[in-house]
């Protein structure tokens, strides 16, 4: 039987297989625990009539003396099943009960059932099971000892069926296995039912996803068990990084177009039959300027465009190691400068997020900070209102206080950005955008330009 390839199928068919074995434990503890019970029954009864045949004996001339009869109606009934003898040392029959004598034709003077000559010990109760004219007893026996003419000794015996037992027995049975197999129909359906209720989210899950798909909503608003918010939260961040994303390819592609057309025109302008007269080398030198110039702005797009989506599974970033590493690269491409850099970030800070992010925008800030600095350049780092702020400075010409607000608007054009240090900048505000974080400028108390660099201490 091939099981259908669902939850709930899965988990009604594990519960329907394993419900039997649990049942069946139960019921045959419950019966062994029940028969044990009727067993201590049985004995308890038979020591009570013991004592009570005991009680009625009295000693009699080198034997002992019985009553015919007892209070107890079965001792006097033939086929009671209840049946009683004494018997003397040598297994002679001393007293039976009338119910024996009707029962039992034999008249013969020593016992006649199995287990009436065993050894037992005197003032020591021996029940066990026996089978006689083909049914089936427990017999209880005691041996005591008499002082008469000499100590003799004596033993009691007492049989009773076992048919009362087995009946009570198998109506306990009847009754167990009916009740254990109700319980078991009733235990599947509820289990049927609570799985159902319990799936009943991820058919919610379900239909949220097919309107994402058919466009009628943007992300998952249900509210679901904890169990599955996780997966939920996990879909709507994909959802959201995977939609700005297309955002951010949509608003490449327009920005590449519109920084296209002015060197497009520049080029289609000089190179016009019907434009001013210049010379080959002025054509020339025109297009090739605003050939770079377009490869600088689609280069520029595309770091823009392939700006990666931080995954789920961030990395601590180690900001004063990235520093120092940035740092030594950089005093070697501008060696004649003779910086004198100073790395002040803490070394205890660590930023979730992609180092190769982190390398891109402390890069480009810190390639313009030794590219205009004259002597000095200098890193450093504070923390503000759960907010890491570095701060990258120079001791150059500064960045003009016009350009302060343009300059750092995201999506700025590189046809628009100010020259040698536009493109790097748009780079930077893009990704540390991204991250939910925010950069400035100011002026540096070395006298140049001053980056602040702002991030969130867990960057979503």
């Amino acid at each position: 039987m091939r099981i259908p390839n669902s939850l709930s199928s899965r988990y009604f068919f594990a519960a329907a297989a394993l419900l039997p074995l649990l049942l069946g434990f139960s019921g045959y503890s419950l019966d062994k625990v029940f028969h044990e019970s009727l067993l201590s029954a049985e004995k308890d009864a038979l020591k009570a009539h013991m004592y009570m045949l005991i009680g009625s004996t009295e000693p009699g001339e080198n034997t002992l003396e019985l009553p015919p009869a007892f209070a107890e109606p079965r001792f006097s009934s033939a086929d009671s099943g209840l049946y009683a003898k004494v018997s003397d040392g040598n297994h002679r029959n001393v007293w039976r009960s009338l119910s024996l004598t009707l029962t039992d034709k034999n008249t013969n003077t020593r016992f006649t059932y199995p287990g009436a000559d065993t050894s037992i010990e005197p003032g020591v109760f021996h029940f066990r099971q026996i089978t006689w004219q083909g049914k089936h007893y427990y017999l209880l026996s005691y041996k005591t000892i008499w002082d008469l003419d000499k100590e003799r000794e004596f033993r009691f015996d007492i049989l009773h069926t076992q048919d009362t037992l087995k009946k009570e027995l198998r109506r306990y049975r009847n009754s167990l296995w009916i009740w254990l197999g109700g319980m078991s129909v009733i235990l599947l359906f509820s289990q049927w039912l609570i799985v159902r209720w319990s799936l009943l989210p991820l058919g919610s899950l379900a239909k949220d996803i097919i309107g994402l798909n058919s466009g009628e909503q943007k992300r998952l608003r249900g509210d679901y068990p904890r169990e599955i918010q996780p997966v939920t939260d996990n879909l709507n961040t994909v959802l959201n990084v995977e939609q700005t994303q297309r955002e951010r390819y949509k608003n490449t592609l327009a920005d590449l177009a519109h920084s296209l057309k002015t060197p497009l025109a520049i080029i289609q302008g000089a190179t016009s039959q019907n434009g001013t007269n210049k010379s080959a080398h002025d054509i020339e030198r025109t297009v090739t300027e605003q050939v770079q110039r377009m490869s600088d702005i689609v280069t520029h797009q595309l770091q823009r465009a392939t700006l990666h989506s931080h995954t789920l599974v961030k990395n601590k970033v180690s900001i004063f190691k990235l520093v120092g590493r940035l740092s030594q690269a950089l005093q070697k491409v501008y060696q004649e400068k003779k910086i004198h850099f100073t790395n002040d970030v803490e070394e205890a800070l660590f930023i979730s997020g992609d180092e190769n992010d982190f390398m891109e925008v402390f890069g480009n800030l810190m390639e313009n900070a030794f590219k205009y600095g004259l002597t000095q350049v200098c890193v450093s780092s504070i923390k503000e209102d759960h907010l890491h702020q570095i701060i990258i400075e120079d001791d150059g010409p500064g960045i003009d206080k016009k350009l302060h607000k343009d300059i750092l608007k995201r999506g700025a054009r590189a046809d628009t950005a100010t020259a040698g240090q536009g493109i790097g900048l748009a780079v930077a505000v893009d990704i540390i955008s991204s991250y939910n974080g925010a950069l400035s400028t100011g002026e540096s108390s070395l006298g140049g330009a001053k980056i602040v660099v702002a991030l969130p201490e867990n960057p979503n």
